[in-house]
């Protein structure tokens, strides 16, 4: 494979892709703990810098650099550096953080490909993707029966002190949430609900299955639950629902689904893990984000900036000031507005949302429109997308790959009208 690599866009976003989900932030943290080679000892924020991505935009910029860039983005990637620059002039980290994790995603979403083989990109990235994920959340499932053995070794040898001390926590308080090479509890119901809607969408768009459907949604269901996370199951389960109840109506198909979740959710896996989750509410008067959002509400905060912000990590410095409070405001809305500010937080929301909201819509790809849309939204229920990882290079990437099957999908569409 590597011998037929060719310096083309088609490859290069495919290891973008690569780059993005399977080598993240956490992966190469675990590797560079686990082995002790790390490039942060030598560059600085080496550690935090996902350097075959970069090389991948790059790459793709110089190899499409004679078509013009989408301007509009160009005008809203302009604004949004603008404000970021102004916001961090005192903070290094929160400039690092913009040029390596959040600036190659938006160039990605500028550019003006010329021609890419979204088929090829998207056949072999799923089938990467679904190896690397049923291994390593398939240990973290075992690792629930292991009484979270894996968990305190990822701990003790794969994690630096602050990352070994946050499953250490996740351990003591919750009893179990699964915890891997690839990242917390809430990253890996990410990674779990990619794996539901890529495959899903494999289905809808080539009409036939890369894994047993039935196997698809048993397995994201168990690794959702394991997680903790009430909000990816929630989103998890609507789109299953909704999905299944799109077009004709398939009562057998219906009736197995609903057995299956009956039965996961009858099992002592999930009353340990999510269940007691959900007895507390998602709007507990103690829970993190309801707290953030009543003070949020009261204006105990102040007010955010318009064309700028405190800077990277200014809205954990305003929740320490009130006794009592989260260290995040976890809505990465409101860290966003008190950050960066009200301009850079509505240019972000165009390359996020807006871009695929209009491309897919004005292609009337609704069902790849609403994979996406459930990914991003339960990307915004926590605070990855505005902090160091690589979530903003996975959404960038997703985006990419859906409005390209979209065109694609189109064009057959229209050729085979016209022959008709």
């Amino acid at each position: 494979m590597i011998k037929e690599f060719k310096f083309s866009s088609t490859n290069l976003l495919l290891t973008f892709g690569v780059a993005a989900f399977i080598f993240n932030t956490i992966t190469r943290m675990s590797i560079y703990e686990l082995t002790g080679l790390n490039p942060g000892k030598f560059i600085a924020y080496g550690d935090g810098i996902n350097f075959l991505a970069v090389f991948c935009v790059i790459g793709i910029l110089l190899l499409n650099m004679r078509r013009p860039p989408y301007m509009i983005s160009i005008l809203v990637l302009f604004l949004y550096s603008l404000g970021i620059i102004i916001s961090n002039s005192h903070n290094k980290t929160g400039l690092m953080v913009y040029f390596t994790s959040v600036l190659p995603a938006f160039i990605l979403l500028c550019v003006r490909f010329r021609k890419i083989d979204v088929n090829k990109i998207f056949k072999s990235f799923l089938r990467i993707y679904n190896i690397v994920i049923i291994l390593v959340l398939s240990f973290g499932i075992i690792d629930f029966f292991l009484k979270g053995t894996i968990n305190q070794f990822i701990a003790d040898y794969m994690s630096t002190e602050s990352w070994g001390n946050m499953i250490r926590k996740e351990n003591s308080v919750y009893g179990f949430r699964m915890i891997t090479v690839m990242g917390s509890p809430l990253m890996n119901a990410f990674y779990a609900m990619v794996f539901l809607v890529l495959n899903n969408i494999y289905e809808t768009t080539y009409h036939k299955k890369l894994l047993n459907k039935y196997f698809v949604y048993s397995f994201a269901i168990i690794a959702i639950a394991l997680t903790g996370s009430r909000s990816a199951l929630v989103l998890a389960l609507i789109y299953i629902i909704c999905t299944e109840l799109v077009g004709r109506i398939k009562i057998f198909e219906i009736i197995v689904i609903l057995g299956l979740l009956i039965s996961i959710f009858n099992t002592s896996l999930f009353e340990s893990t999510v269940y007691s989750r959900f007895q507390l509410g998602f709007f507990n008067e103690t829970d993190a984000r309801s707290l953030v959002m009543q003070n949020f509400m009261a204006n105990r905060y102040g007010d955010f900036g318009i064309l700028s912000g405190g800077g990277y990590n200014y809205s954990r410095e305003l929740t320490a000031t009130l006794p009592g409070s989260t260290l995040n405001f976890e809505y990465p809305l409101l860290m966003f507005l008190f950050d960066n500010g009200a301009m850079v937080t509505l240019a972000y929301y165009f390359f996020i949302i807006g871009l695929p909201v209009y491309s897919l819509l004005r292609m009337k790809k609704f069902k790849y429109l609403f994979g996406y849309l459930i990914l991003a939204v339960y990307l915004n229920t926590f605070n990855v997308i505005a902090q160091y990882y690589d979530f903003n290079l996975a959404l960038a990437f997703l985006q990419v790959l859906l409005i390209w099957l979209a065109k694609e999908k189109s064009n057959k569409n229209k050729v085979i009208s016209k022959g008709q």
